[in-house]
């Protein structure tokens, strides 16, 4: 209940820029109101993936190397956590083909999904987590869930895919901006608030 508490805090925190980034964003670009409501929502979905893993900030970052890099070890162990995993990815896997023409083929939703979870597991090195490869895996089988999902939806959704293919990249790197150089200093706000 902790983590879930914690997430939404921390999520609050980075809408506090979140919010005005993505509409001024929504302002300059030739979306439908539809397409900017679906990329800010997919903004606010990565932003929720990195509060609930403990993405590094400005403020609160330890470099600690402890690597998992043995494939499918500890999974049956830990099989809530892998569940989880993949849960985390599938709205990757959806929104990625149901928003942007370049994300049409499994490949390239795959290739997406792998550099983002590519870029959590490093950026794991700065938080005194472990980086695991089972991490990597299940968020791959997440995101193709999401995706032949996604698939099944686009046949009876009405299409809202932009052409822009870099849009995913931009709505990523603002997020993950805004979650290490602005949103700990509203955070440590909010929890002043509240504890």
């Amino acid at each position: 209940m902790y983590r879930i508490l914690f997430a939404l805090v921390e999520l609050a925190a980075a809408g506090v820029f979140l919010l005005p980034l993505f509409l001024l964003y929504g302002k300059f670009t030739a979306h439908s109101r539809m397409q900017i409501f679906c990329s800010i929502l997919f903004g606010f979905y990565f932003a929720a993936v990195l509060a609930l893993v403990g993405f590094p900030s400005i403020l609160d970052h330890s470099p600690d190397v402890t690597l998992h890099l043995v494939p499918l070890a500890g999974i049956p162990a830990d099989f809530q956590n892998a569940c989880l995993n993949v849960l985390l990815f599938v709205p990757l896997g959806l929104f990625l083909p149901l928003l942007w023409d370049s994300c049409q083929s499994l490949r390239r939703t795959l290739l997406f999904a792998l550099c983002v979870t590519l870029f959590i597991e490093l950026s794991q090195l700065f938080t005194l987590r472990a980086t695991d490869i089972n991490d990597i895996l299940t968020n791959l089988a997440g995101a193709a869930i999401g995706y032949f999902l996604a698939k099944h939806a686009a046949k009876v959704l009405p299409a809202a895919a932009s052409p822009n293919g870099k849009e995913p990249i931009l709505l990523c790197t603002i997020t993950a901006a805004v979650f290490f150089f602005a949103q700990p200093f509203v955070s440590a706000f909010f929890w002043e608030l509240l504890l």
